[in-house]
């Protein structure tokens, strides 16, 4: 009899409507923000109800203690200490009924409180343009070897494609331009970036970049008749970046970030004579530049 009478109310238990999940609480409206954006990723809604001191953050209905079980093994992901919430104080199931009734929750108008696109999966181009800098050294090997110090500094230009993940990675190819008086990168490099979680319509990135670098001379580093010198040089790099993107509309977005590329340029530099030998190297070994830019997600 004891047996059937704790079988009973399990069943009562499992099959019961209208269970929540309190998932925690916030004190600053700025933190619902990030907190939709984590439930969002896991497949689930924000509901809330503020009382004078802060936002109680809950997610359901559930129609059974089976698929709030499930859903809170998710939460529990983002937030470890969630837990399920029977609701069985009729006041307060009053009012998170009236929230979601009158609010609509509040992935329903994430287009004025919530604005998310950055997290969504979608394949996206993107144009930047900036100011770039290469930081030369002038090492002399033999001899006296005077130089032409290149000018380094210019605009520098940047195209790109790539694919959003939903968890905040997103990948790029990208080509980037850099034209001074005196010299010419061409860059092709791949890049990966996780996405931070936004505030508002602004979300900060990180990055690592790879690829190939070309150097070119419009201009020779000394002046001679018949140099004979190596100007031009090929090298792999790495680098990282860090930017900040704005979402205008659901599919353009501009963005701002830094970048700074480690490369091993050589100019190898010989203006030797017959009566002496005049050796040395100009290396180019890192490129900072600060961009703007526009996206487009497709």
């Amino acid at each position: 009899m004891k047996f059937f009478v704790v079988f009973i109310l399990f069943l009562s238990l499992l099959f019961s409507a209208d269970n929540y999940i309190l998932v925690t609480k916030a004190t600053k409206k700025a933190h619902l923000n990030s907190i939709y954006s984590k439930l969002k990723r896991v497949g689930e809604k924000m509901l809330y109800i503020k009382n004078s001191r802060s936002y109680i953050i809950y997610t359901g209905p559930y129609g059974n203690a089976l698929s709030s079980k499930k859903a809170l093994s998710r939460i529990r992901y983002y937030f470890p200490h969630a837990k399920i919430s029977m609701r069985k104080q009729e006041q307060k199931s009053d009012v998170l009924q009236q929230k979601v009734k009158n609010k609509k929750t509040d992935s329903e108008n994430s287009s004025q409180l919530f604005y998310t696109n950055n997290h969504k999966s979608g394949s996206f181009i993107k144009f930047g343009t900036g100011f770039s800098s290469a930081v030369s050294t002038h090492s002399i090997e033999s001899g006296t070897v005077k130089i032409n110090e290149p000018n380094s500094n210019g605009i520098s230009y940047t195209l790109g494609a790539g694919y959003n993940f939903k968890n905040g990675f997103f990948i790029s190819t990208n080509y980037m331009h850099l034209n001074t008086d005196d010299i010419a990168f061409d860059n092709i490099y791949a890049s990966l970036n996780y996405k931070f979680e936004n505030i508002k319509k602004f979300t900060p990135y990180f990055g690592l970049m790879s690829g190939y670098s070309r150097l070119g001379w419009s201009v020779g580093p000394i002046d001679s008749v018949d140099p004979v010198s190596n100007n031009n040089s090929d090298s792999l790099f790495f680098g990282t970046l860090a930017g900040v993107l704005y979402e205008s509309t659901e599919n353009f977005s501009y963005f701002i970030n830094y970048d700074c590329l480690f490369m091993q340029h050589t100019t190898n530099i010989d203006n030797s004579t017959a009566t002496s030998i005049n050796i040395s190297s100009l290396k180019h070994n890192t490129l900072h530049s600060l961009k703007l830019g526009i996206q487009y997600n497709f």
